[in-house]
């Protein structure tokens, strides 16, 4: 059986078929994510540094 045949029937569960698309959101987020990050020039140790801020810091009650 092909990999594409056995996901075709997989995701005829309900169950398998949201987890499948909720995967699929977070995988395309993590390649948008990794072609700006490379647009903009910065490293992984970049984005993880500005990243690791408290964004509650800069809200305005």
């Amino acid at each position: 059986m092909k990999i594409d045949d056995m996901i075709k029937e997989k995701l005829k569960n309900t169950e398998f078929n949201k987890a499948y698309e909720a995967e699929g959101e977070k995988l395309a987020s993590a390649v948008a994510l990794y072609h700006k990050r490379e647009a903009t020039g910065l490293t992984q140790s970049d984005l993880a540094e500005r990243a690791d801020n408290n964004t509650s810091d800069h809200r305005e009650d």
